[in-house]
């Protein structure tokens, strides 16, 4: 028997594609930022159904 959390659907994330200049950057900010887009895509990405558009 499924549990309550079980039957409930995921939410919905959609991303943002337009964002691969940042990967390369070196300035501090943008380091910090994408550590944590990583930590996030490691701990908390399996949460959602994850799509993007199609343009």
């Amino acid at each position: 028997m499924k549990t309550k959390e079980e039957k409930r659907p995921k939410d919905i994330a959609y991303l943002d594609t337009n964002v691969i200049s940042f990967y390369f950057d070196t300035r501090p900010a943008i380091q910090l930022m994408r550590d944590a887009t990583r930590q996030w895509w490691e701990e908390k990405s399996n949460a959602y159904y994850l799509c993007t558009s199609y343009a």
